[in-house]
């Protein structure tokens, strides 16, 4: 995340989660062609409990479910510096799969989202939120982590569409940074000062309990 996001985190206590329909892919929470396919021949076995078509309602829950995204790995990734930061005034959060799950709370469900063929796979449809945890094969390389959570009551939601007021933003969801947060790391190619920077406004909010460190990227190889 670029400097501004992250003092905005630090000073808010928490996680901002955007809109999944601000996520800017109009595949998120949608389903696969093999749903298309099956799905005459499950639901004639399986009563559809929501009450409407399920791509119906998610084109609905777009903007009624906010998502906090993030990759998982064993170590930092120069494309993911690359894809998700537009300066070298940028920070990477370090955590768990756990930590990010216990802080977050009951309310909001974390979990790998998962990459699948668009045009013959199928994606649950019992659980609404089940779709914004898959993606496309071509988003594989992102190795994603994803926390959501709806932003109102979906049972509500389906029962009166047409009186229930869309949001029109996120939500910023209160976490324990000193629990969520192992080590923030600074962007590759961050001057000194920005360095600096970030570990005194870090130290101002945490008291110092969060350790800041150079990206292993900017390392001096040996020839």
């Amino acid at each position: 995340m670029d400097f501004t996001k992250f003092v905005s985190m630090l000073e808010n206590g928490g996680l901002y989660l955007p809109r999944i329909v601000d996520l800017n892919d109009p595949f998120e929470g949608s389903f696969a062609r093999g749903n298309e396919k099956l799905r005459p021949l499950v639901y004639r076995h399986i009563r559809n409990e929501f009450g409407l078509a399920a791509g119906d309602l998610m084109k609905r829950l777009r903007s009624w479910v906010a998502a906090s995204c993030w990759h998982i790995n064993e170590q930092e990734s120069a494309g993911m510096w690359k894809l998700y930061t537009k300066t070298n005034e940028s920070v990477c959060i370090q955590s768990t799969f756990r930590k990010l799950r216990d802080a977050l709370g009951l309310t909001v469900r974390v979990g790998m989202v998962r990459y699948v063929d668009y045009d013959k796979d199928w994606i649950p449809e019992s659980n609404p939120l089940a779709p914004f945890l898959y993606k496309r094969k071509s988003f594989e390389h992102e190795h994603e982590v994803r926390a959501v959570i709806p932003l109102g009551d979906l049972k509500e939601l389906q029962k009166k569409p047409e009186q229930a007021s869309q949001p029109t933003a996120g939500i910023w969801q209160q976490a324990d940074l000193l629990k969520l947060v192992e080590k923030v790391f600074v962007a590759p190619d961050a001057p000194v000062w920005f360095f600096e920077l970030v570990q005194k406004v870090t130290e101002r909010y945490e008291q110092g309990s969060i350790s800041v460190v150079q990206s292993s990227l900017s390392a001096t190889p040996f020839y």
